[in-house]
């Protein structure tokens, strides 16, 4: 038989086990809240994670993307730069100028430097091919036509009453030529001028 204090123990025991029971419960009840929050937040982390990566992978897509459209316009650039420049159909302007020592002196030098700064200040400057002659004589026209080959010829210098052009006959005297003598002169030379200017 089991005396009263060992009774009391055993109850004792007993009493303790069952709060230890319910305390390990509740432990256990809070752990699995706790591991499901847990749970919860991994699922959503992952989820987030996913995300940013999807994200991630798209943008390196695009960055790729750029690069391949920015290599090709570099090597577009690069192919325009080393290409030989196609030849250009250039306009090119004669002017001729006589001024002989028994004229009134012209400022001639003054009427080219005008001519070619506006040239220069135009946008189609590349465009124009300029070039000069002084103290023609008749000869002179012919051999600068062949050389320069213009489409449009400008003749700067003095005239005479009955409309002829005062040349430079070589000794720096007057030498007469008609217009039209030097029209027919120029259509025998080159059938690409198109405009003379007197």
């Amino acid at each position: 038989m089991m005396n009263g204090k060992e009774f009391a123990k055993a109850q004792a025991s007993i009493m303790n086990k069952k709060t230890k029971l319910v305390q390990l419960k509740d432990d256990r009840a809070e752990a699995c809240k706790k591991i499901n929050e847990i749970e919860q937040e991994i699922a959503k982390t992952e989820n987030e994670l996913l995300e940013e990566e999807n994200k991630f992978i798209l943008l390196c897509g695009q960055k790729s993307q750029l690069m391949r459209e920015r290599a090709l316009q570099v090597g577009a650039e690069i192919e325009q730069a080393i290409k030989p420049q196609q030849p250009v159909d250039k306009l090119t302007i004669l002017f001729l100028a006589a001024n002989p020592q028994d004229t009134q002196k012209l400022a001639l030098d003054q009427e080219v430097r005008s001519i070619t700064e506006a040239i220069r200040k135009s946008e189609g400057r590349d465009g124009i091919e300029f070039f000069s002659r002084w103290a023609v004589q008749s000869l002179d026209i012919l051999q600068a036509i062949n050389e320069t080959d213009p489409e449009i010829i400008h003749f700067s210098g003095h005239g005479s009453e009955k409309g002829e052009i005062v040349l430079d006959d070589g000794s720096g005297n007057m030498s007469m030529v008609s217009k039209e003598a030097m029209a027919a002169a120029v259509a025998s030379a080159s059938k690409k001028v198109r405009m003379i200017f007197f």
